[in-house]
Formats: structure tokens, sequence, C-alpha cells
């Protein structure tokens, strides 16, 4: 097994998009980020197995999404919110100088918003939400018959594409984990406005 101090001098192969397929706001997810092989994986380098694996990064900040972290892949739990689709505007009044108010974003923070009188919903009908993932590989190469030799970077020798340890080849993949979600907040918006003029 390499150190964490090699491990984080991998250099991160881009694998490209996988699908998580569609999904609507308010409804429940129970998604996995795994790792796949790539089709001459075993026989370029030997028998693969995930060591580790990190989230690195998403396009949306959505509280209501659950991310869980394991050794060898990332869990998605929960509902896409009105996070996801943040980009309401709504319009309120001021009851004691009649000034009207343009406001966008949810929830409100103005405690006069309770006198809205205008309320439209973000204009997207979906969003792709992008999750960036990595994964370190490690490959059982005692069977191949020409053995491998580590591939440092042109650009700093102490960083690597491929680490070799004796019988071990070692690789960072990156994987970006993709899912449409749709627009449904208009279901969600009637009990959240009635929060907000009975706060």
């Amino acid at each position: 097994m390499i150190t964490e101090e090699i491990m984080n001098s991998l250099v991160p192969q881009e694998r490209g998009i996988s699908d998580l397929g569609e999904n609507g706001t308010f409804e429940s997810i129970d998604l996995s980020c795994s790792w796949i092989e790539r089709d001459n994986d075993q026989l370029e380098y030997g028998i693969p197995t995930v060591i580790n694996c990190r989230f690195i990064s998403a396009d949306v900040n959505d509280p209501s999404i659950i991310k869980s972290v394991n050794s060898t892949e990332v869990k998605l739990s929960g509902e896409y919110g009105l996070s996801t689709f943040d980009q309401l505007s709504y319009e309120f009044k001021d009851i004691e100088t009649n000034e009207i108010f343009k406001e966008s974003g949810w929830p409100p923070t103005d405690p006069r918003a309770k006198y809205i009188f205008k309320l439209q919903q973000d204009p997207r009908d979906n969003r792709d939400v992008n999750y960036i993932v990595d994964f370190v590989i490690e490959f059982n190469m005692s069977e191949l018959k020409e053995p491998l030799e580590t591939i440092v970077t042109n650009a700093n020798p102490l960083m690597y594409t491929l680490y070799v340890d004796g019988d071990c080849a070692y690789r960072k993949d990156r994987v970006i984990f993709n899912q449409t979600v749709r627009n449904y907040t208009f279901r969600k918006l009637e009990s959240e406005f009635k929060n907000v003029i009975t706060g």
C-alpha cells in the first residue's frame, strides 16, 4: 500500500462523464458514484482494486443532498430542493412607506417579505449537476508478462501519472458524475410561501 504522500502526488487522469440519470426536485435519491474499470485496464496494468475515494466538488451546494464518502465510493441521498433551483424572484411592499422591493433567491431574509404579492419560480426547466470524484486504483501486476515502470510527469518529477511499487501500480482517476434534475419546485412553493407570510 502506498503512503498518503504518494497518493497525493498522483495526478488525476480524466475519465470523462458518468451518467447518474434524471431526477426531479423534492424526489428522494439513493445513488452511488462508483469507479468502473476501463476495457484495457487488466490487460495493461493488472487486477484493479479501489483503495481510496475522495469527493472533490459539485456544481450545486444543496444542503438537502447528503454526500457520504467511504474508501471506494460516494453515496448521494436526500432530495434536491429550492437551493438547486434558487433563481426565484419576488416582489413585496413596505406597508408603512408603500415602497416596492424586487428580490431574488430563496428564502427571503427581509422581514417585510411576508407582504409578498408576486412570486415567480426559477425559470429553468432542468439543470445538470456534476459531482467530481477522485479514485485511487491499485493494480496487481503479478500476472503481467512485462513489468511496468513509474511514469513521472514532465512538469514535476515528484508528481506521477502512474506509480509502481513492487508488484503493484497506482493510478488516480477523476470521474465527473452527472445528474439531470428537473424543476418541480412549483409543487413546493405553495407551502414555502405560506411559511414566509405567516413567519
